[in-house]
This record gives structure tokens, sequence and C-alpha cells, in this order.
């Protein structure tokens, strides 16, 4: 019996070399799929589309990669509205840090319905700011949970990637099941206080509840016909 492929499009955004594409890079790898590169066109500017063939069951995930700030406010918008979260990396280093607030604040404009990971990027420089400074730069009151990362050395990538995965099945669960217990919803499954990856059967809880609730998430979209 063929079964119906469910597609999670995700947006990961940031300045150029700030290692968003590294952080596909790497999850490809991790699930041993390979990157599709595609150009979409939105209002005649090009967005990269990567199609990974990455699965959890039935689930596909898709990726957009861009710079908020290379981009028109009406193609931002019509990017977030084919997308169902949003990863925000940012380059830790402390000058660019001004810079990446424009663009959070570009993009919050479009996207302030979707829920954020934030993503506090090459961790392992001299000049970067801590991540507890770095974090009151950004607000967004669907920031789900915010992670140190060094993508040269794939570390942080899965903790981030997992973590949006959580906020969007839990958008999810609010929008179609209501009356599931709130405080269960709003529970935070992924520390941002967790070490790096250096020991990686830390992660071997979170990545069961993040599949273990994406599988209810789809069942739950099946049976109500959402998805």
């Amino acid at each position: 019996m063929p079964t119906t492929q469910k597609i999670v499009n995700l947006l990961y955004v940031g300045l150029c070399l700030s290692g968003r594409t590294q952080n596909i890079e790497h999850l490809c790898e991790y699930f041993g799929t390979h990157m599709e590169e595609i150009l979409c066109t939105f209002n005649k500017e090009k967005v990269l589309y990567v199609k990974s063939q990455t699965y959890f069951g039935e689930l596909n995930i898709g990726f957009y990669i861009c710079n908020p700030l290379s981009l028109s406010q009406q193609t931002i918008q019509d990017i977030t509205q084919k997308v169902d979260g949003v990863v925000v990396v940012i380059d830790s280093r402390t000058h660019l840090l001004d810079c990446q607030i424009n663009m959070f604040e570009y993009l919050n404009k479009a996207a302030y319905k979707l829920p954020i990971v934030m993503q506090y990027n090459k961790q392992n420089f001299r000049n970067v700011l801590a991540t507890e400074k770095i974090s009151l730069n950004f607000k967004h009151k669907l920031i789900f949970d915010e992670f140190p990362a060094i993508t040269s050395q794939n570390l942080g990538v899965k903790e981030t990637f997992l973590s949006i995965l959580m906020a969007i099945t839990k958008k999810k669960y609010l929008e179609f099941c209501p009356e599931i217990s709130k405080k269960y919803l709003h529970s935070k499954v992924l520390s941002s206080k967790v070490p790096f990856l250096s020991k990686e059967k830390k992660l071997y809880v979170k990545e069961f509840l993040a599949i273990l609730s994406i599988l209810l998430f789809l069942y739950i979209g099946v049976k109500l016909g959402a998805i």
C-alpha cells in the first residue's frame, strides 16, 4: 500500500559564511542522504532550496537557505509562507552583531508566526560574545530554544535540527489538539545547557523523543486530514 510523504520545509537564515549551509551538509551526511540543490525564484530573486531526502518515517525534510538582508521583504514573506520553522544561524563574532540584529528584525516582520531556534555559531573563535549576552539581542515570542555551535566541527548541528522539529511538532499539536496539556506542550525537551556533542549518548533520548513527537504529529494530522 503506497504511503503519502509529508514534507516539512525549514528556513535556515544567516549572513554569508555564518555556517547555515554547513548545517545542512552535516545533516545530510549524518542521515546518509545526498543534497539536491535547486535555485527557486521569488519575485525575480534567487533562493537556494535543498532537497535532502532526509526521512523520519514518512517525513521528508527540505531546506531553504538565505540571507534575509539580500532579499526584498515580499520575497521573505513568500518564503516564510512555505516553511514550518526557522533556524537563525548567528555568527558569534563581536563585530558582526549589529548587522545580525538588523537581519533578525528584518526577518521578524515576516516570520512572526513561525517557531524559531537560534544557533550561535563559531564559538571556537577568539573574538566572540558569550551566548548569554548574544541572546539578549534577539527577541521573538516563538523562540523555542537556542544552542551554541561550531558547525565546522559538526557540533551543535543535530541539537539545533532536532529542536526545530520539536518546536514545529508542538505548534502543530496546539493547532490540531488544543485539549492536550499545555504544561506538557510548553516544556522544553531539548536543553541549550547540554554540552557539545562530545558524548553522543547524551542525544539518544532527545532523538527518540523528537522522533516520537513527529510520528504522533503525523498520526494526528492524518486522522484529522490536516496534512
